[in-house]
């Protein structure tokens, strides 16, 4: 799992999850790089959107995180599965969205920020 800090001096940070939430690992590298990026906005993508991705955004919104799942950066091993998981996360723990969606927000938020 990587986290990525979206300004103009990016952070990358590589943390290896033990739990099917990455909040949950021990220890805690997640929270951790995040409280040190002082971030509270969270875009996840993930393979297995039934078990891991929606472990991970349920802490996250339980953790006060503001959370965005990628639809078609998200995948689970049932069409069926993958649907469910994105409508539960619409529904209770966050925002669902796409890749376009999401990077042409990154793109405006940078641009009022600069501009």
């Amino acid at each position: 799992m990587a986290v990525m800090g979206l300004d103009e001096h990016c952070a990358f940070f590589v943390v290896f999850k033990n739990r099917y939430s990455a909040f949950l690992s021990n220890p805690p590298e997640l929270r951790r790089a995040l409280d040190k990026l002082k971030r509270t906005q969270l875009i996840v993508v993930g393979v297995a959107a039934n078990v891991c991705v929606e472990s991970t955004v349920r802490d996250a919104m339980q953790l006060d995180y503001e959370v965005t799942v990628v639809a078609d950066a998200t995948t689970s091993s049932d069409k069926t599965l993958l649907r469910s998981t994105l409508k539960n996360i619409i529904f209770f723990f966050g925002d669902v969205r796409s890749t376009k969606e999401v990077m042409d927000e990154l793109r405006n938020s940078s641009a009022r920020k600069n501009g």
